[in-house]
This record gives structure tokens, C-alpha cells and sequence, in this order.
């Protein structure tokens, strides 16, 4: 009925054991890890390991009872991709009216959109990194802020030197402090996190001080001809 099946992997704990056969938990419904996996991943995501950590340092729990509490919490969450959770996705005979495909069509449906993804992603490296020349001055986006803000940058930086697999070597302009700058974090997609200032990523040097200051709010209007 539903074609391969993977039993979720427990390390021979006999309480997460008995919380699969109790809850009838059979597979692990999640998007594969690696785009030629073309089955569900047969281990314990790396979600409900995050769970995990986060009850043992934020509510002190140990033991037995971590693995119980992480697991209804992971198993009990909506899917990203289906909005279902993954009960639901697991008892889907319960929901055939809601869903119109089965859960192996969207996993095959997941290693699609995730190769299509990637490409797209690395394209739009390349692009950059192709268009990236030594002496350009760059802003790096504070990704690592999760804000409903508008985003802080850092800068400016310039560049160096570009080196293998995509990559340049950045210096910062205040600090003289050197980074190496992945081109993967470098393109700028209004539908993606980007790394640096939209439409700004490269910025003339004579003209670097007049749109820190523009973007920084700190300069007034400059007056009329």
C-alpha cells in the first residue's frame, strides 16, 4: 500500500519503541536529505535532534522523557511542503479528501523542487561571482539576525582576491580584518535571505562613503543643482 517503507531507527531504546508501535508510527516522512534519494530518510531527522537539545537546556529535562516529548512534538508538527502533519501524512486514508496525492509522490515531488532549487541557486552564484572584479566594495547582510526589522549590514568590504570554488577573499575596509565570502551567499534573489545589499552588492569607491551614509539615514538631502 505504500510502497517502500523505512522503520524510523530508535538505538534500542524500548521507550521510543513503544511510543512508535503505541502512536503506529512506521516511516519517517521528511524531505530527503540528498537530491538522488529517492526514499524517505530512515533515521531520526535533524529536527528532532534540535528538539532534543533545546528541552534538555531549556526546561531541564533528562532521561527517557526527552525522547518521548521530542518525538510527539516532531511527529505532531505541520509538514513544510504538505501542511500536513506527519500523522496525518502517515494515516493519510483518513485524509484522501484533503490530499490529492500520496506521501510517496510528494517525496518524489520534494527531490524535484530541491534540485530545482539548487540549480537555480548555483546559477545565480556563478552569475555573481562572475560579475564580482577585485576592488569592489560589498555590504554583508547580518543574516544570522532574525528580525521583522529591515536587515543590518556590514560593511564596507573589499575584495581582494578571488579565489577557487567560488569564493572571494574579503577585506573589511574599518577593521582590515580579511573573511573568505562564499559565492552561495553572495546572490541577490528578493525571494531569498540575501547576503548582501539588494542592488547595492557593488558599489563604486568614489561613491562608497556618499551611499553608506544614504543607506545609513545619516546625511541629509543633498542640496539642488
Amino acid at each position: 500500500m505504500w510502497g517502500r517503507q523505512f522503520l524510523i531507527k530508535t538505538n534500542h531504546r524500548p521507550l521510543v519503541r513503544s511510543l512508535l508501535e503505541e502512536f503506529r508510527i512506521r516511516v519517517h516522512w521528511t524531505t530527503p536529505g540528498h537530491l538522488r534519494t529517492h526514499s524517505m530518510i530512515d533515521r531520526l531527522h535533524g529536527t528532532l535532534q534540535e528538539n532534543l537539545h533545546l528541552l534538555r537546556i531549556g526546561r531541564g529535562i533528562i532521561g527517557e522523557e526527552v525522547w518521548s516529548r521530542s518525538l510527539l512534538v516532531y511527529n505532531s508538527s505541520p509538514h513544510t511542503a504538505t501542511g500536513h502533519t506527519l500523522l496525518e501524512l502517515l494515516r493519510a486514508p483518513l485524509y484522501q479528501s484533503s490530499m490529492p496525492v500520496g506521501p510517496c509522490q510528494l517525496v518524489d515531488q520534494n527531490v524535484r523542487e530541491k534540485k530545482s532549487k539548487v540549480e537555480r541557486v548555483n546559477d545565480s552564484a556563478t552569475d555573481w561571482w562572475n560579475r564580482v572584479q577585485i576592488g569592489h566594495h560589498i555590504f554583508v547582510k547580518n543574516w544570522y539576525r532574525r528580525r521583522k526589522t529591515d536587515p543590518m549590514y556590514n560593511g564596507s568590504y573589499v575584495v581582494d582576491r578571488k579565489l577557487p570554488r567560488y569564493r572571494l577573499r574579503l577585506r573589511c575596509e574599518h577593521t582590515g580584518r580579511v573573511r573568505v565570502f562564499h559565492a552561495n551567499e553572495g546572490p541577490c534573489a528578493r525571494e531569498n535571505s540575501c547576503s548582501l545589499m539588494e542592488k547595492r552588492e557593488l558599489v563604486d569607491p568614489d561613491d562608497e562613503s556618499e551611499v553608506v551614509r544614504q543607506y545609513k539615514g545619516t546625511l541629509p538631502a543633498l542640496p539642488g543643482p
